[in-house]
């Protein structure tokens, strides 16, 4: 049974109570239904109650059933996100930080996935494709799909028919969760010396995780 049909239940229980104690008269009824006021007012209030939370529950779900892409949030407690097929999907922020000489290099590591991916195919800012050069630091194949590494490629068009351009504006370096125990992505140690190990040898590494580090 749906939670708006059982919220609708609920509340039509407790409007028949209502309705039933508007009709009680006489005398004898009348102390009758002073002795189980306390019982019934209870019970109203709580089909109520929960009437009204399976109606909301049922709202919310509909409301975010076709809720369209997903973007990338932060999260201080995040469930591990679990991808089935292919389908693009939106990522967690573990840690960012700034860096550069002005401040102007932001540095996001996102979790993906908190298993094992065979591929990320794209990448997408703002609704736009990162198209990456093909080679160099960051670029892997993995299961024949190619990912990662410095934005290239030129201008583009995207979503409304606006001209867009990475080159040079964008970073990202893959890890699809079989990385070996301790692997800390260097290239964001090197831009970031905050992500590195400390003096106890604990990594800031994400075990069993799909994640990248995106610089732009």
């Amino acid at each position: 049974m749906s939670k708006a049909i059982q919220g609708a239940a609920m509340i039509a229980g407790a409007a028949a109570l209502i309705a039933g104690a508007a009709l009680t008269g006489g005398a004898d009824l009348a102390v009758a239904f002073a002795l189980s006021s306390s019982w019934g007012s209870s019970l109203m209030g709580s089909l109520l109650i929960g009437g009204l939370s399976m109606e909301a529950g049922a709202i919310a779900n509909a409301l975010t059933q076709n809720r369209g892409v997903g973007i990338t949030t932060r999260q201080t407690a995040a469930y591990r996100q679990i991808i089935r097929g292919i389908r693009r999907a939106p990522g967690v922020m573990l840690y960012e930080s700034t860096t550069g000489g002005h401040h102007d290099q932001y540095n996001y590591i996102i979790v993906i996935a908190g298993h094992v991916c065979e591929a990320i195919e794209n990448l997408y800012l703002d609704g736009r494709q990162v198209f990456f050069t093909g080679s160099g630091p960051g670029w892997s194949v993995r299961n024949g799909i190619g990912f990662g590494g410095a934005a290239g490629g030129g201008t583009k068009i995207g979503p409304g028919g606006a001209h867009y351009n990475f080159d040079t504006l964008v970073y990202c370096e893959p890890r699809f969760g079989d990385q070996l125990d301790g692997d800390v992505m260097a290239s964001m140690t090197a831009n970031d010396p905050n992500w590195a190990a400390d003096g106890h040898g604990n990594s800031p590494w994400c075990g069993g995780c799909t994640y990248v580090y995106l610089k732009v």
